[in-house]
């Protein structure tokens, strides 16, 4: 399966859904969060 990394706006979801790219990664879905103390 594929994982497309740095997926930042809702138009880049939507076509990376139409080629059928099925898991997302990047800011769009979460930002990255601190090391809890």
């Amino acid at each position: 399966s594929v994982v497309a990394e740095f997926v930042e706006t809702q138009q880049q979801q939507a076509l990376l859904h139409k080629l059928g790219v099925q898991y997302l990664q990047g800011y769009l879905i979460g930002r990255p969060q601190p090391l809890a103390d």
